[in-house]
């Protein structure tokens, strides 16, 4: 490893220690996660980005309950999921952000005056200054997915660039299993790629060949990527009972591996699990 690679992976354990203290990890939480500050010119990435994905896969949202795994530190996407006729938006996040501050009703306002023209539908009336917490039509579930545990099921399962830092993909994988109802859709977009690795050093697949021990010791506290590459991943979703409908991939710039994916999941019959489950231990 070069010096400078070195130095790089010193600097970013000394940032996972840190992030093991409650006030340091509050902040460097909300400084990173999904532009906290309304800016519309990523309106459509981080508040209709992900409800075009369902819209396209799954069709219309008209009366159907909504999952979003990891949604931020706002709930543009819930907003726009409701505006769009969805009967609730859950949003399932281990660090919750804060949706009520001014920031948050910033998107909210930028959601309300840019939906017509994007979806070419007339506002449904909810006002951005009360949302959400005078709607009963919205819940928020503070537990990451591996703590998940028994909860109620969903039309819609969704996540934007979420799955690939999930702790554990077998449970991410089971856990989409149990929320989804019999003739439900999870729409996932997973980047396998080393996110800020591929900016920071001029060799982007290192990420790659850190050793496990060195990764947790780097990222453990701070929510890296889980390194888990697209066919093992694929391969935890089918051995849930899920029937995987990969409908895009990018491959990596510097490499035919995957980088990008998006994935349509539902839940296969009874005999079907059953089978794919014999299948597995042949």
């Amino acid at each position: 490893m070069k010096i400078s690679d070195a130095w790089f992976t010193f600097e970013e354990v000394a940032k996972n220690l840190a992030m093991a203290f409650p006030p340091i990890r509050s902040w460097r939480v909300r400084r990173h996660r999904t532009s906290s500050l309304p800016n519309l010119e990523q309106l459509d990435r981080y508040a209709f980005g992900l409800p075009d994905l369902v819209l396209k896969h799954t069709g219309s949202v008209r009366g159907k309950d909504v999952l979003e795994i990891g949604p931020g530190d706002h709930l543009a996407t819930g907003l726009t999921f409701l505006a769009l006729g969805a009967k609730s938006y859950t949003a399932l996040d281990r660090f919750p952000g804060p949706y009520s501050d001014r920031n948050a009703r910033g998107w909210y306002q930028m959601v309300r005056d840019n939906f017509p023209k994007h979806f070419q539908l007339s506002w449904n009336g909810i006002n951005p200054d009360n949302f959400p917490d005078a709607y009963d039509s919205v819940g928020v579930l503070p537990l990451s997915i591996e703590n998940l545990g028994e909860c109620r099921t969903f039309d819609i399962v969704c996540s934007f660039a979420v799955g690939e830092h999930v702790l554990s993909v077998p449970a991410f994988a089971t856990a989409n299993q149990r929320l989804l109802r019999s003739g439900g859709r999870a729409v996932h977009y997973l980047d396998f790629g080393g996110h800020m690795w591929e900016r920071d050093i001029k060799d982007p697949l290192m990420f790659e060949r850190i050793p496990r021990w060195l990764w947790s010791a780097m990222g453990s506290n701070r929510g890296y990527p889980n390194r888990v590459p697209f066919e093992p991943y694929m391969a935890f979703l089918r051995g849930a009972g899920l029937d995987v409908d990969i409908v895009s991939t990018k491959p990596f710039l510097h490499s035919p591996k995957i980088q990008e994916a998006i994935v349509v999941l539902s839940t296969q019959s009874a005999a079907a699990a059953r089978a794919a489950t014999a299948h597995s231990g042949d």
